[in-house]
């Protein structure tokens, strides 16, 4: 692995995650990542983001309300599916949708 990939994979297990303006300037540093190398960095922050997105949906939801314990149908479970995909959304709807997708796989 280069320089670079290590210098930035020790960010992201730090801080978990590395704004763009670090990376280049690391990449800049240290010199060009490989494809390989790229492919496993998003993963990575991938993996990271999926982790505080959970940590969050778990810290706010540490008493579940009335619509916790009611069954989630079939549309609401495709629709969260949809928030889920959709890049156009805010953490709290993210949060929400993954409440809804758990408890109806959970049914």
């Amino acid at each position: 692995m280069t320089q670079a990939f290590d210098e930035i994979m020790k960010r992201i297990e730090s801080a978990g995650s590395i704004s763009n303006d670090e990376a280049e300037k690391l990449i800049a540093q240290h010199g060009p990542l490989t494809d390989e190398e790229k492919k496993r960095l998003a993963e990575s922050l991938k993996k990271a983001e999926s982790k505080d997105e959970e940590e969050a949906a778990v810290e706010k939801n540490a008493e579940p309300d009335a619509e916790e314990s009611a069954d989630v149908t079939m549309e609401e479970y495709l629709n969260a599916l949809a928030t889920l995909d959709s890049s156009d959304v805010n953490d709290e709807e993210k949060a929400r949708a993954i409440r809804i997708k758990d408890r109806f796989e959970s049914q």
